[in-house]
């Protein structure tokens, strides 16, 4: 997190707006839940084909026939509309299929006498247990995920309503302070522009130090085969000596540069960062604290043009005496068509937005 520097406004937005960045991400980081409700799904549909098509095998019992005017009788292994609304219902018919098939299967024994009875309760039994398995551990995955959400929803909604309190005036305030970190964000880079541009005093000393080092090799070379005097190798020597020192000046002064830019780099890291934190931060709080404001402004609005139906209501009944005693004479409706701005927060916004407004004697036409 963004450290902020010292004691600010926006410091205690700046918190806020980073725990719910981080319980954002968090919500986010939750995946597979569409996955696991469609596997639930699928499993679901599984286990209630292999229900229904176990039960139209004749080996299975006949259910129990339903008399006019009685209750229907008990009948655990018949899929009901009942059972099919819940997974626990199609599961607990499941198992009662699978207690007769079971029953069946101790009843026949290893001799069988009815090979393709055998075949039905043996397959039916394994994929029964299989589908049953898979609809358990589906279920048990789905609930896990969902729950998971829902306590970072629940925990996301909490910080939500823990945002900082705050005005117009808060808005300026951070403004400002916005203001003043780009500044000295685009102070650090300019600086770090100016230490980058290459003066060439590095590069120039270097050539004029290798330059000074071949002639005092030359003036050595022609010394020892007796061509020079002495006092023109020391001038050399001289020379190759003034260059080295400034190569190495230049080359201090360069190594300090590049440890100030390299600094500097750094700190134009922070700013930059700190800047965004900070703009970060006021979008948010001018999303909240002005939506704020947007919302109670509608509701204003819509109250103010609810104050019209009283004076409509007199126009009406001054219409209603005016057009009594002129029988020929109309007067027209007493209502008001008013031409709102696109609501976002109010109640009625959708009905609004849609229909427009209108107000009559009696109120609000919808």
């Amino acid at each position: 997190m963004q450290v902020m520097k010292g004691k600010t406004k926006a410091a205690s937005w700046v918190e806020w707006n980073e725990k719910i960045k981080a319980k954002r991400a968090e919500m986010a980081a939750i995946t597979g839940l569409g996955d696991a409700q469609e596997r639930l799904a699928r499993a679901r549909y599984g286990l209630i084909h292999v229900i229904e098509g176990a039960n139209r095998s004749y080996y299975m019992p006949t259910p129990p026939m339903v008399i006019a005017g009685q209750p229907a009788p008990q009948c655990d292994f018949e899929l009901t509309a009942a059972a099919r609304k819940t997974d626990d219902g199609i599961l607990k018919v499941a198992a009662a299929v699978l207690v007769i098939l079971d029953r069946k299967s101790e009843e026949m024994g290893d001799a069988a006498s009815d090979p393709h009875k055998a075949l039905f309760v043996s397959e039916t039994r394994a994929k029964l247990r299989e589908c049953r398995d898979e609809l358990e551990e589906a279920r048990h995955q789905e609930e896990m995920l969902q729950a998971e959400k829902d306590r970072v929803a629940g925990e996301l909604a909490a910080l939500e309503e823990q945002a900082p309190k705050a005005s117009a005036s808060t808005l300026g305030t951070m403004a400002k302070e916005c203001e003043e970190a780009a500044k000295e964000r685009d102070r650090i880079a300019a600086r770090l522009k100016e230490l980058q541009a290459d003066d060439g005093t590095h590069e120039k000393a270097k050539k004029e130090a290798d330059a000074a080092r071949e002639q005092l090799e030359e003036a050595e070379a022609m010394a020892a085969l007796g061509e020079i005097d002495p006092e023109t190798v020391k001038a050399s020597k001289a020379a190759a000596a003034k260059g080295q020192k400034a190569l190495e000046a230049a080359e201090t002064a360069y190594r300090q540069q590049e440890f100030a830019r390299r600094g500097l780099a750094r700190k134009l890291e922070e700013a930059t960062s700190y800047h965004a934190n900070l703009e970060n931060t006021y979008n948010q709080a001018v999303i909240r604290i002005r939506g704020v404001d947007l919302a109670t402004r509608e509701a204003a609005l819509v109250e103010h043009a609810k104050a019209f139906q009283e004076h409509l209501a007199d126009l009406a009944r001054i219409y209603s005496d005016l057009e009594d005693a002129q029988p020929n004479a109309i007067y027209g409706p007493a209502r008001i068509e008013i031409q709102m701005p696109t609501f976002h927060h109010h109640a009625d916004a959708e009905e609004i937005n849609r229909a427009g407004f209108t107000m009559t004697p009696t109120g609000r036409e919808e």
